[in-house]
C-alpha cells in the first residue's frame, strides 16, 4: 500500500509537470527578406546567395537552432521556413538571421526577432456559489 501511495504522489507531482507542458514542444515560423545589396552598393545578382543561416537561443543561453535553409527565391524576395517542434518549453526566444553567398561569405546578423512562449496559466481562485 506504501508503495502504491508513493507512486500515485509520484504520478501527481510529475504527471501535472507533464500535463503543464502538454503544448510543448512547438514549431516556429520565421519569415525575412533577402538582401538585395552588398555592403559596397552592388546589386546581388539573382544565383548569388546560397540560403539564409538561422540562430535560435532560449533566454541567451541555450541554443536551440543552428540552421541553414537554402534559398527559395531571389534577391528582395521573401521567405519563411516553419521548424518543428524547435521550441522545446516556456521562455523568451531570440533569433537571428544571416545571408549566406555561394562562395561561403555570411552577412552580419539580422535584426533580432524576439518571442515570448507561455505554459499553461494557474487555475482560477476563490471559487464560490452564491
Amino acid at each position: 500500500m506504501k508503495r502504491l501511495l508513493q507512486g500515485f504522489i509520484a504520478f501527481l507531482l510529475f504527471g501535472s509537470i507533464t500535463f503543464a507542458q502538454s503544448n510543448y514542444p512547438r514549431d516556429v515560423t520565421l519569415c525575412w527578406t533577402h538582401p538585395t545589396l552588398y555592403e559596397d552598393g552592388t546589386t546581388i545578382e539573382d544565383g548569388d546567395l546560397r540560403g539564409t543561416f538561422i540562430h535560435g537561443e532560449r533566454q541567451n543561453l541555450l541554443v536551440i537552432l543552428d540552421e541553414e535553409v537554402p534559398i527559395t527565391g531571389v534577391p528582395g524576395s521573401m521567405q519563411c521556413q516553419t521548424f518543428v517542434g524547435a521550441i522545446p518549453q516556456p521562455g523568451t526566444y531570440t533569433f537571428t538571421a544571416f545571408a549566406i553567398t555561394v562562395d561561403d561569405i555570411s552577412s552580419d546578423a539580422s535584426n533580432a526577432a524576439i518571442k515570448k512562449y507561455t505554459g499553461k496559466p494557474l487555475p482560477p481562485e476563490g471559487l464560490g456559489v452564491q
